[in-house]
């Protein structure tokens, strides 16, 4: 079958289908028009056996009869070349060398100076006296945009020939159809290169980094989770959250901390969290409403900073700073004492503090001063010390 029915095949595809401006649109039209060219195309599309876009680079060359068929991407003021099918040594082109843009057909193509299809680059005023022309003896060229879904530019498809042509219309659909592929192809690759540098970067946070559904089942959970929470992740994930970090009895507060991220708020909490060995610690967790693309809240991100040791230093700072103001406001010792076992109770939280000191032939310990806090005053061992003559200090 000759070179220009093939053309025609795939001008027919392409004027059959609607454009497309979604990636998933965008390919779906290049493999079905794939799909419907007839050999040799078809015969070259073995994605199989060779990478996506050296094909796509190989069937542009062979179906438009050119020397050479290149990717490009655009890098600061600078086309470099990325990806190259044919003789890119006579061109003065080579994998990772760049070209000024100002001085290539590509840029001119952009900025909407010349046409995509330059059928005798030597016979147009336009391209005859750039440096490229000469110096890598073209006579035929023909570029396209790749652009993204969201109207980025990444670079441009090419094809270069020593020689003069004839192109046809259907060529130039033909480029287009290839160059979205191709573009879809390299969003995707960029989509999951950034997924994976973001999951590396998640995974290496210090703070536990979880994603909930709205019912607050575990969908992800980071190496910090497990270092803080306890749970590897294939015990976490699938399980409620509720059930992995409420402690017992503290359940519903953390069901309405996450029917408040539900329902789009973001929710800032410091407060006790259980881990997987029973033990607590004090975390402060943010959880926030993550919205799709229409709006709608589809999943909660939580995020966890496990601040126990801040807590405790907060305590420590607080008791240190009660027993020093009672050692200097103290008249004797055992006012002295009495401020010691306040700011360590107050510090704390502990219902009851307690000085003891061995007796005169060390055999027994004697409690020689006792602080109760007010809510434990009417305790068996609170009576117990009054009734001994033990100074209790309540408050």
């Amino acid at each position: 079958m000759s070179r220009a029915r093939d053309a025609d095949l795939v001008g027919m595809s392409v004027r059959s289908l609607a454009p497309s401006s979604t990636v998933g649109d965008r390919r779906c039209t290049a493999e079905l028009v794939l799909a419907g060219c007839a050999d040799p195309l078809a015969d070259m599309v073995d994605l199989a056996g060779k990478p996506m876009l050296q094909v796509a680079l190989r069937a542009i060359r062979d179906v438009l009869g050119m020397d050479v068929a290149y990717m490009s991407e655009i890098v600061g003021d600078d086309f470099v070349v990325r990806e190259i099918d044919g003789d890119g040594t006579s061109f003065r082109l080579a994998t990772e060398g760049s070209w000024p843009r100002a001085q290539t057909y590509s840029q001119r193509m952009l900025d909407g100076r010349i046409p995509n299809l330059i059928p005798d680059v030597l016979g147009d005023e336009r391209t005859a006296s750039l440096p490229i022309t000469k110096g890598g003896n073209v006579r035929a060229f023909a570029t396209v945009p790749l652009t993204f879904a969201d109207g980025r530019v990444y670079g441009t498809l090419c094809a270069a020939s020593h020689d003069a042509k004839s192109f046809a219309y259907q060529d130039l659909h033909l480029l287009n159809v290839f160059a979205r592929l191709v573009a879809d192809r390299l969003e995707r690759d960029e989509a999951s290169l950034e997924i994976s540098e973001l999951a590396s970067l998640v995974n290496a946070a210090d703070d536990a980094i979880m994603g909930l559904t709205l019912a607050g089942l575990v969908k992800s959970w980071n190496d910090a989770s497990e270092r803080i929470f306890g749970y590897p992740a294939s015990e976490a994930i699938g399980r409620s959250i509720v059930e992995l970090i409420a402690p017992p009895g503290k359940e519903d507060g953390l069901r309405r901390a996450l029917a408040k991220a539900a329902a789009g708020e973001v929710v800032n909490r410091e407060v006790r969290h259980r881990r997987a060995d029973g033990s607590i610690i004090v975390d402060a967790m943010t959880l926030s409403p993550i919205r799709d693309e229409r709006g709608t809240v589809s999943f909660i991100s939580a995020v966890s900073r496990d601040s126990s040791a801040a807590v405790f230093q907060a305590h420590y700072r607080a008791i240190e700073q009660e027993v020093v103001s009672s050692l200097e406001n103290a008249s004797n010792a055992a006012e002295a004492a009495l401020g010691t076992l306040r700011g360590v109770g107050h510090g704390l939280h502990c219902e009851i503090a307690a000085l003891w000191e061995p007796d005169e032939n060390r055999q027994k310990l004697r409690c020689n001063a006792i602080w109760v806090s007010g809510r434990s005053t009417d305790t068996p061992f609170a009576r117990n010390c009054a009734r001994t003559g033990l100074i209790v200090v309540r408050n």
